[in-house]
C-alpha cells in the first residue's frame, strides 16, 4: 500500500511539472517499500564481538543518527535482557543500613554503569521491617556486585534467602527494527530530494510533504523504541527485597518464669480492664433494681405483715 502511495505521489508531481520522460526515473526512486524485509541473520561487529555492556558496544547501540545501519552485515549474537531478583533476611536494626550500602555502591559507579530505579523503606520501632531496591546496571558491574551480596548479608547478621534470574531475547526485535528504520530513512531521503529538485503543483507538493512528515514521525518512533530495547540489553535490572529477621530466643528452665514476670503488668491491666467493663455493665441494672425496691418497699412491707386467712381459723 505504501509503495502505491509513493508511486502515485511521484506521478502527480511529475505530471504537474510537465516532464513525462522523468516519470519513470522518479517513480523508481520513490518505489521503496517500508515493509519489514525478511529477518536477516547478521549484526554489526561492534555488537557481535563486544559484550553488551562494553564501551565498544555502547556507541554502536545508542547512536541517534544511524540507529544500527550495519546490523545486516555481520553474524548476530543473541541480545538478551536480564532481570535478577534477590530476597535478603537481616536483623531489623540492619535492614536500612544494608539497603543504604547497596544504594551507595550503585550511585558511586555512576549513571552510565548503574542507576537507582526505585527505593522504599518501611520503618517501625527499633528499625526497619522491610525495604526494596531496584537497580539497572551493566553486566560487568553486576558480576562483582552479585558476588558480594552473600558476604554483605552475613556481615549484617542476615542471609540471602532467594536468588533468581530471568532473560528475554530481544534479538529479533532489534534486528527487525533496525532494518525497518533503514528502509524508512531511504524513503525519507528520496522524498526530500523530490521536494527540493522538482517543484510542481501546490496540492501535489502538499501531499508529498504530508507523506514526508508521516515517514519522519515513524522514523522518530522507531528510533526511540530501538534505543529502549538496546538499553535493556546493555543494562540489566536488579530487584532486591529486604525483610526483618527476628532472632529466636534460647529456651531454658527459667524461660517460663521470665515470661510470666514480663506478662505481669499486662495481665494486671487486663484484669482491671475486665472489672471496669463488668462494673460498667452491672451498674445501671443495680441502680434500676435499687430504685424499684425503694418505691415498692411499703407495699412489700404490708404484704409481709398481713396474716393469711387460714391462720384465723
Amino acid at each position: 500500500m505504501r509503495r502505491i502511495v509513493a508511486i502515485s505521489l511521484a506521478t502527480l508531481v511529475l505530471a504537474g511539472c510537465g516532464k513525462p520522460r522523468e516519470a519513470e526515473t522518479y517513480r523508481d526512486a520513490l518505489a521503496v517499500s517500508v515493509e519489514k524485509p525478511a529477518a536477516p541473520n547478521v549484526a554489526s561487529p561492534e555488537i557481535a564481538q563486544a559484550p553488551a555492556d562494553s564501551p565498544a558496544a555502547a556507541p554502536a547501540a545508542m547512536a541517534a543518527d544511524a540507529p544500527m545501519p550495519s546490523l545486516l552485515d555481520h553474524p548476530v549474537s543473541p541480545m538478551l535482557a536480564y532481570a535478577y531478583t534477590y530476597a535478603i533476611d537481616a536483623p531489623q536494626s540492619k535492614v536500612a543500613g544494608l539497603q543504604a550500602l547497596h544504594q551507595r555502591a550503585c550511585e558511586a559507579a555512576g549513571p552510565l554503569t548503574c542507576q537507582v530505579i526505585s527505593q522504599s523503606l518501611t520503618e517501625a520501632d527499633g528499625g526497619a521491617t522491610g525495604a526494596a531496591l531496584q537497580l539497572r546496571a551493566t553486566s560487568a558491574w553486576l558480576r562483582s556486585f552479585r558476588a558480594g551480596l552473600d558476604s554483605q548479608a552475613k556481615n549484617a547478621g542476615g542471609r540471602v534467602l532467594k536468588s533468581s534470574v530471568d532473560s528475554e531475547d530481544l534479538t529479533r526485535d532489534i534486528i527487525d527494527g533496525a532494518a525497518e528504520l533503514r528502509a524508512k530513512t531511504t524513503l525519507r531521503d528520496r522524498l526530500q530530494s523530490l521536494l527540493a529538485t522538482h517543484p510542481g503543483k501546490v496540492t501535489d507538493l502538499l501531499q508529498v510533504e504530508r507523506e514526508l512528515a508521516r515517514v519522519q514521525s515513524e522514523i522518530d518512533t522507531g528510533q526511540s523504541e530501538l534505543k529502549v530495547a538496546q538499553a535493556r540489553v546493555m543494562m540489566s535490572r536488579v530487584t532486591i527485597d529486604y525483610s526483618a529477621l527476628h532472632a529466636v530466643a534460647v529456651r531454658s528452665a527459667w524461660t517460663p518464669l521470665k515470661s510470666a514476670f514480663g506478662e505481669f503488668a499486662g495481665l494486671t491491666s487486663e484484669g482491671l480492664a475486665l472489672m471496669v467493663r463488668l462494673l460498667a455493665i452491672l451498674l445501671p441494672w443495680a441502680a434500676l433494681i435499687g430504685l424499684a425496691l425503694f418505691l415498692l418497699r411499703k407495699p412489700i412491707h404490708r404484704l409481709a405483715l398481713r396474716k393469711p386467712s387460714w391462720s384465723k381459723a
